[in-house]
């Protein structure tokens, strides 16, 4: 499974999605803003009608969305969010 995390510094949402990622034991490859890329890269992959915001995390290429969205995909496949 391929798992990419796009975040930015001092943004805890950001911080709790790896967290959960490392509890899961999920390996992840992170982008970080203004580093690995930048909000036009990533408007590129968000849906216009949707907010630009941190994270966005991909699983096998698919936006899955925010922690909350992640959490709740954790839990629909069977990763379990304790």
């Amino acid at each position: 499974m391929e798992v990419v995390i796009y975040s930015k510094p001092n943004c805890n949402w950001c911080v709790k999605a790896k967290e959960l990622m490392n509890k899961l034991g999920m390996k992840y490859d992170e982008k970080k803003l203004d580093e690995d890329y930048t909000r036009d890269d990533l408007r590129l992959l968000v849906p216009e009608n949707l907010p630009l915001t941190v994270p966005q995390i991909f699983v096998n290429g698919n936006r899955i969305g925010g922690y909350e969205d992640f959490a709740e995909w954790c839990d629909n496949h069977g990763y379990g969010n304790e």
